[in-house]
């Protein structure tokens, strides 16, 4: 239900401590870093990242299926992917120069989702 709510609504709401409550489009995130219990949302109109209060898992399950995670630690937005490289197992992404690594275990999933041709 909250994954179908969130389609029609284009954002996130995350809970930041310093600012409450922000409004995040969801074509404006590039990636999101775990730190644990905390995530930093990184996003192409905001210079710093958002530090939000909630795990990558929890995150992970509101977001619809254009995320992806590429590692135990990151989820990144396939509209963002400016390059893939397979043999180094990287992602890279518009607006940012650090390149996102693919871990072993998600290799296999972010192949045949990126891939894959689209009927």
């Amino acid at each position: 239900f909250e994954k179908n709510m969130l389609q029609l609504q284009h954002h996130i709401i995350i809970k930041d401590n310093k600012l409450g409550y922000i409004f995040i489009p969801l074509q404006s995130i590039l990636y999101i870093k775990s730190l644990g219990n905390y995530c930093q949302i990184h996003t192409n109109q905001h210079s710093q990242p958002i530090t939000a209060t909630n795990t990558l898992s929890y995150i992970e399950t509101i977001l619809p299926n254009t995320f992806l995670r590429t590692q135990k630690s990151y989820i990144i937005n396939t509209k963002a992917i400016s390059s893939l490289n397979i043999a180094k197992k990287e992602i890279k992404l518009h607006h940012t120069n650090t390149p996102i690594a693919i871990g072993d275990t998600y290799l296999s999933k972010v192949k045949n989702t990126l891939l894959t041709t689209q009927a």
